[in-house]
């Protein structure tokens, strides 16, 4: 049943961008910029989700789309990510018992893609890319605080995510349209992104990060 199912979508896109090309050959081809910007929501796989929670962060992007049928994007995503308070607690080996306990890290990531299009009119497409990325997670920062009778006790332990930098392959489906504006031609852009992070010895985790992005040609 799967696989008839990957067949008929296979075919279905084919269809569809067979009959969007012949649309688009009406229309003279030049290369273009698009600059633009949105949000991407990292949901962690592997040993990582034990340790992180989903969260949402930024990301812009640059889309170079050099040939009819083809994109390269560069994009950069960061953001504050969700830490499991219980799981760094245990992690860090803490006796005492806190009464405010607050986990708090960061992920930053780069990302290059080259993407095929398939196009389903001369203004709306479907794609798949295939890219690199590059993760950063910044020191995780745990602040506590104990009440007593006097003067509230406050402190911090720091640690990372081991390894805190990491890299790997990337797929990405998604959907580009293109409209028009009183200012030029915008787009949107929006897909997901089946990250494989490359850790060395440790669980090599796959992260889920869909997105949403939209902007405007520059040229």
């Amino acid at each position: 049943m799967f696989k008839r199912t990957v067949i008929w979508g296979i075919v279905l896109v084919l269809v569809l961008s067979s009959a969007g090309w012949s649309q688009m050959v009406r229309y003279k081809w030049s290369p273009r910029l698009n600059l633009g910007a949105g949000m991407v929501v990292w949901s962690p796989g592997g040993e990582d989700r034990n340790l992180f929670e989903s969260s949402m962060g930024l990301n812009v992007s640059a889309a170079y789309w050099f040939k009819p049928k083809t994109q390269l994007v560069l994009s950069v995503n960061g953001g504050p990510l969700a830490a499991r308070e219980d799981v760094w607690f245990d992690l860090l080996a803490l006796e005492e018992s806190y009464d405010e306990w607050d986990v708090k890290g960061s992920l930053w990531n780069g990302s290059l893609e080259i993407r095929s299009l398939y196009s389903a009119g001369p203004k709306n497409f479907m794609y798949l890319g295939l890219g690199a990325d590059l993760f950063y997670f910044s020191t995780i920062k745990a602040s506590y605080t104990i009440y007593g009778t006097e003067q509230p006790e406050e402190g911090s332990i720091e640690t990372s995510r081991d390894p805190d930098f990491s890299f790997g392959p990337h797929l990405a489906p998604g959907m580009f349209f293109i409209f028009n504006t009183p200012i030029g031609d915008g787009f949107i852009d929006v897909g997901v992104r089946f990250n494989y992070l490359i850790d060395g010895d440790n669980d090599n985790p796959f992260w889920l990060a869909p997105y949403f992005t939209g902007g405007l040609r520059v040229f």
